[in-house]
């Protein structure tokens, strides 16, 4: 990749142009996760859930310190990630804490039923350029109707390279 700056602002300090980062945003393709743990969930959670493709079931957890860490199937590097909220009579996930590769993200989650895509964390200025496990957090919740377990129905990642490849 090649950037050629034009033109320039003049700095207040410095005659130099500084560039402080760059993330290059490479073509992503979906990708089946992993799940490895899930920590927090209610009696009789299954995590399988997660993965079904099925907004009707769920997987349900203490809203309170809930996480899940899976990992992008066959050797994937995530660069993304949605979490599809269950039903709004659960709690559903508000501020996220995403930690991979020793760098973490957070991300603030609109109050949707349809989820939203978030970055997984870079680890060396590219999206999809970790290879670890991959824990989400949940920090905060949006409050259910019913009840203040947290529910998501799908967690959904998208990859930009694979192992081997």
């Amino acid at each position: 990749y090649k950037i050629t700056i034009k033109e320039t602002y003049p700095g207040k300090d410095y005659p130099s142009l500084a560039i402080s980062e760059v993330l290059l945003h490479l073509k992503d393709f979906d990708v089946v996760p992993k799940i490895i743990e899930t920590a927090e969930g209610t009696e009789g959670a299954d995590p399988n859930k997660l993965l079904d493709d099925s907004s009707r079931t769920f997987w349900t957890a203490n809203a309170v310190d809930a996480s899940i860490t899976y990992e992008g199937l066959g050797g994937a590097s995530v660069s993304q990630m949605n979490l599809v909220p269950g039903p709004k009579t659960y709690a559903r996930p508000k501020k996220i804490k995403i930690t991979t590769g020793g760098q973490s993200l957070e991300h603030e989650l609109p109050d949707s039923s349809k989820g939203h895509w978030v970055l997984v964390p870079t680890t060396t200025g590219y999206t999809g350029s970790t290879w670890d496990s991959i824990q989400v957090k949940v920090l905060e919740v949006y409050p259910g109707s019913s009840s203040q377990d947290l529910a998501i129905s799908e967690l959904d990642i998208k990859a930009s390279s694979l192992s081997g490849l």
